[in-house]
């Protein structure tokens, strides 16, 4: 990867997955594929709504992108983005969101297509392609 490649890459980001195997997994895709080297890890989504709120006006904290499960104990990916549209403007403009779900469900698929602050849907594992797409996607929208 040429440097200006690699200044495209999403600098930090978030995830946010009650399973440490697939946390695991989706973390070593994020680095593997040179998608990102800074990674947050939160195994529980209020967790990490804790630490959006604590860090919304210290933007060099914040993630730009946000993997979130959709199917997790206590507070799911749904529950998260009902909090998450609460969250102050910092938060919102600077946070893009991307669910990941090892299932396709319709009704999510509906859900996450009605939310502003989604920009992707993903199946997991992630893989190199759907990341290198969705890193052309995200930087087309910066320019």
């Amino acid at each position: 990867m040429n440097s200006s490649e690699k200044s495209k890459s999403t600098n930090k980001v978030m995830l946010i997955d009650d399973t440490e195997v697939d946390a695991f997994i989706s973390k070593r895709m994020l680095t593997s594929s040179q998608f990102t080297t800074d990674i947050m890890e939160f195994y529980s989504a209020k967790k990490a709504l804790e630490y959006l709120s604590e860090n919304s006006h210290n933007l060099s904290a914040l993630p730009q992108l946000i993997f979130l499960d959709i199917n997790m104990p206590a507070m799911d990916g749904f529950d998260f983005m009902e909090k998450f549209r609460q969250m102050p403007n910092e938060i919102l403009q600077n946070c893009k969101v991307v669910m990941l779900s090892s299932a396709i469900n319709d009704v999510d698929i509906q859900r996450i297509n009605k939310d502003e602050y989604i920009v992707k849907f993903l199946i997991k594992p992630l893989s190199r392609e759907e990341l290198q797409e969705l890193n052309a996607e995200l930087n087309a929208t910066i320019k």
